[in-house]
């Protein structure tokens, strides 16, 4: 919410130094508008104004570092080694975002699901699905060790 409130909020009041309207083909106010909500996934709920576009996008991170955490914590009680579980959710995040991104494309990695504002113009169903299925094996790894503690040697 912080990054939204100076993005959204403080920065427009500011005025923004870099840019120079003058030289802007797009200064028609609502010319950057549907050009600003077109832009990427999340961009388009800047058409149901600025406040549910940092909502949305204060939830889905906060979504996705709850996952990345669940994730990180399964892992620690699934491996013996918890280096190795804290390292997990890193690699499962780097080699899947190179790995779906050359068959796919860029949509498909975790790395543009996590943050969809900038490389991709799709969907946001099929923005988020990344991420989404990630929550659901990691649930599915949770589930596992509930209905398992006794199979679990790190609980010992």
């Amino acid at each position: 919410m912080v990054v939204y409130a100076i993005a959204f909020l403080l920065w427009p009041l500011l005025g923004d130094p870099f840019i120079d309207r003058s030289i802007n083909f797009l200064s028609n106010p609502q010319e950057v508008a549907d050009y600003e909500q077109s832009l990427t996934a999340f961009s388009q709920l800047l058409a149901f104004g600025s406040p549910v576009f940092g909502a949305v996008s204060a939830l889905w991170f906060g979504f996705a570092a709850g996952v990345y955490g669940a994730f990180a914590a399964v892992a620690m009680i699934l491996l013996q080694s918890r280096m190795l579980g804290l390292l997990l959710p890193l690699g499962v995040y780097i080699v899947e975002t190179i790995a779906a991104a050359i068959p796919v494309g860029p949509y498909a990695g975790l790395l543009y699901c996590l943050a969809p504002f900038a490389l991709q113009q799709s969907p946001i169903a099929i923005t988020v699905l990344p991420t989404v299925l990630l929550a659901v094996g990691v649930a599915a790894a949770w589930g596992w060790v509930f209905r398992h503690p006794r199979d679990l040697a790190s609980l010992h």
